[in-house]
Order: structure tokens, then sequence, then C-alpha cells
């Protein structure tokens, strides 16, 4: 159970860190951030959606949600997206005057490196031109950071302790289904495709995503937890900036597991609207092909 809250973590996002928008679909009652598609040829791929929210004078705003690790043609078509932007907002816990740089040298984003190899895919950081001019830190700082987390009595074992007691307070799940699982993950690590496979295990449970979120929303006293809740109130600081500043089309690009919290204080605390959403395939597996 640890290890999937923390490898969820490490991919939805939970860890610190117009003109080409696809073609629309009528936005659901709830919105979806990451969805898990299996045709019957035996293709599948692992979806990261864009979700537009229309607020006052028509002003529109999009919430992008991102999988740290993802196929290349996944990250370009995300870079051709932010320029048609006024700004994109983006998360990363660092001084505001500074960009992300391609590698990363902290322990999640060696961990999130190793995890990309294991998968055969890219690394945001490595894939992302976060050098445009549009691009606008949306995020705490460090120190900022360490100051709620110290203030609320918050640390990484705190979080994720928290992430594993929700799933502990939904029980147990199906014994067979769990088996099942663990069965799946034992074959794909002795697959000859063995990313491909180990990407069809991770994706099929790629609906535990909001429950893991939900965990990581509340610390374990039931307050606004940092790592999620607290950084989302710093991105929205920031989007009511851009838009006193004149801004009509703006994106905020975090992590899927910020983004249910995101949504709902868009939505009841800032007065938009939803109105559509799209979504960019982030895994694609095609159908295997016959050995003959």
């Amino acid at each position: 159970m640890k290890t999937k809250a923390a490898l969820f973590s490490l991919l939805l996002g939970g860890w610190a860190l117009a003109g080409c928008l696809p073609e629309e679909e009528d936005a659901p009652d709830k919105a979806e951030f990451m969805r898990f598609v299996e045709d019957e040829d035996g293709a599948a791929r692992l979806e990261t959606a864009v979700v537009r929210y229309r607020g006052a004078e028509n002003r529109v705003v999009d919430l992008i949600a991102a999988v740290h690790v993802g196929d290349r043609a996944y990250y370009d078509e995300l870079n051709a997206l932010f320029s048609t932007y006024d700004s994109l907002l983006f998360e990363a816990v660092m001084p505001k005057d500074r960009r992300p740089e391609p590698g990363g040298d902290s322990a999640v984003s060696m961990v999130q490196r190793a995890l990309k190899d294991f998968l055969g895919l890219e690394f945001q950081l490595d894939a992302v031109d976060y050098s445009k001019d549009n691009f606008v830190h949306a995020d705490l700082t460090p120190h900022e950071f360490q100051a709620l987390m110290d203030e609320k009595g918050e640390n990484l074992f705190t979080l994720l302790l928290q992430a594993i007691l929700t799933q502990l307070k939904q029980g147990p799940g199906n014994a067979k289904d769990m088996q099942e699982q663990q069965a799946l993950m034992l074959v794909a690590l002795f697959s000859k495709d063995q990313a491909r496979a180990l990407k069809l295990v991770l994706g099929r449970q790629i609906g535990d995503l909001e429950r893991l979120a939900a965990g990581l929303e509340k610390g374990l006293k039931g307050e606004d937890s940092v790592l999620v809740v607290e950084r989302n109130k710093a991105a929205l600081a920031a989007l009511e900036a851009r838009l006193k500043e004149g801004d009509d089309l703006t994106a905020i690009f975090y992590g899927a597991a910020h983004m249910p919290d995101m949504e709902r204080r868009l939505l009841h605390d800032h007065g938009f609207t939803r109105s559509a959403d799209s979504w960019l395939t982030a895994w694609d597996m095609p159908r295997p092909v016959k050995r003959k």
C-alpha cells in the first residue's frame, strides 16, 4: 500500500517540483483530470485533461493536469499548447526569480528520472521548455513551504501516512482483486516488453487518483495540507494577479493530484464556471505486434 501511494504521488504530482486547444467535448457534471483507456484491439493510453473555465468578462482559465513522466510527443504537444496563452502558471517550489532546469537535482527528481527510465518515458523537467516569456512561477518559495510545514507540523512522512490512512478508511478492498494486481505486477516485471507491461498495470489503477488526492489534501489534524492545498492557494493567488494585469487566456499547469481541490476553489471561491474539457495522450501504448 505504501508503494502504491508513493508511485501515484510521483506520477501525478503530489510532490513539489485557445488556438491550439484540442477539440473540445461537453463538460461532464464532475471534471476528470486523468483517465486510462483500453481499446478492444489491445491498444491503451493514459490521458490527462485540459479543463476550461470561464469567468467575469469572458476571461478563460484552463487547468492543465500534468503527469511528470510521459511520452516525448505528449510534452511536444504541451509545449505547443503553452505558447497560446497570455500566461502559463507553473508549479515548482523554488525562488520566484528562477525557472526549472533540465535534470533536477532533488531526491524526488532523481526518483522520477529513474521511474521514466523504467517505463521508457521522458521526464517533465527535461521535456518542457520553461524558458518562454509567458511562463509565470505560481507556487510557494522554499522558505514559504518550509515555514508552513513547520507551522502545521507536517513533513513528507505525515502526508504519506495521511494518504495511507485514507485508503484504510475505505476498507482493504477485494482480496481477489489485490492478488490479481500483485500477480500482474510480477508478470510485468518479467515481461519481454517490461515498460509497456508496467504502464498497463499502473494505468489500470489510475482510478485511485481521486482517493490519493483526497488523502493528501488534509493534514493529520484535518487542516489544509501544505503539499497540495497551500500550494494551490499560491497558484490561485498568482492567477488573480495575472487577471488584474489584464490576461484574458491563462492556464495553470500543475500535477494531476492538485486538480480536484484546484477546481473546487476556482468554482466556489473565484466565480468561474466549467465549460469544456479536452484530452492529451500522456502514455501511448499501441496494439502489440503479434510475432510470427
